[in-house]
């Protein structure tokens, strides 16, 4: 299945369990293909309160999630970030899918994306330079609160969330 139509499908997944909640979502992918910084505009009816969200799928039980830069574009990601990001896993094919989402605040994604990247680029014990070209992927085990142990390849990461963030919906408010 192409990279394109699974994210679409979790974008349209996490529309669906919005609305599920009683709040109004908009994708704003409809209008402008893959709009930058934002897929999802979710309004809560009860308060008129807004969230911009983001939202990266990926197939497979250990997923990698790509976050849309390279290492040495860190900072400008980080200008970037409007609100809350769903992370979706999406286990099995066609009919069998099964999503789960984990859910970080602005300020959480924030800290992954940089705490992460600075343990990559600094801690790890390296033979050959990196290439400026390298992605930065967040872990599900990360969003799952949990580090990395020390290697004789690397130091040990301590991951910036102290929580799983399965199901954490009301971070879209935060």
């Amino acid at each position: 299945m192409k990279k394109s139509l699974i994210g679409a499908i979790g974008e349209q997944m996490v529309s669906v369990k919005l609305m599920q909640q009683g709040w109004n979502v908009l994708n704003a992918n409809a209008s402008i293909t893959n709009f930058e910084s934002i897929d999802l505009v979710c309004i809560n009816p009860e308060t008129d309160e807004i969230s911009l969200v983001q939202v990266k799928t990926q197939l497979g039980q250990n997923p990698n999630f790509n976050v849309g830069c390279t290492i040495q574009k860190v900072d400008t990601l980080l200008e970037k970030i409007k609100g809350p990001w769903v992370f979706v896993q999406v286990i099995g094919e066609g009919l069998d899918m099964e999503f789960y989402y984990f859910i970080l605040s602005r300020q959480e994604v924030a800290d992954l994306i940089l705490t992460s990247n600075e343990w990559y680029l600094n801690d790890w014990k390296r033979t050959k330079e990196l290439s400026d070209n390298c992605t930065v992927n967040l872990k599900l085990k990360w969003l799952k609160g949990e580090g990395e142990s020390e290697t004789p390849l690397h130091s040990a990461y301590v991951c910036s969330l102290d929580h799983d963030s399965e199901n954490c919906w009301q971070k879209l408010w935060e």
